[in-house]
């Protein structure tokens, strides 16, 4: 099966000690979604963590400039059963943030795919090379 995106949901600015995204239907199981989180502040460790019903989300990678600058934190999530359309972003303190949500289809196959020593089908990728 190839990865595919299935559904994309964009955030707007905002400034607060919490940011919401919120998706139209809940995720399928076996779904792998990725938040990309942009944060404009001067400390470290701006996202402390995000909450989702029936969901774990785990940090990926961060990266921040100076203080006082933007920063990136990627997070990701594999969906079980039962999660809820409402994801919160948990802010060290009242930060300016936005979001890009990215939820894909067929990822659970890639490590049998890697553990066998296959090519992963990424053509459902929508431009990746």
């Amino acid at each position: 099966m190839p990865i595919t995106r299935t559904r994309t949901v964009e955030g707007s600015v905002s400034t607060g000690t919490t940011y919401g995204v919120t998706l139209p239907s809940s995720p399928a199981s076996g779904q792998v979604s990725i938040l990309e989180i942009a944060v404009q502040s001067g400390s470290a460790s701006r996202v402390t963590s995000i909450s989702q019903s029936g969901a774990t989300w785990n940090l990926v990678i961060q990266s921040y400039n100076s203080p006082g600058g933007i920063g990136l934190e990627t997070w990701i999530c594999v969906y079980g059963t039962g999660a809820g359309t409402s994801i919160t972003i948990n802010l060290a303190s009242s930060l300016t943030v936005s979001a890009h949500y990215v939820e894909y289809n067929g990822v659970d196959n890639v490590l049998q795919t890697v553990a066998t020593g296959s090519s992963v089908d990424d053509s459902g990728l929508g431009g990746a090379e």
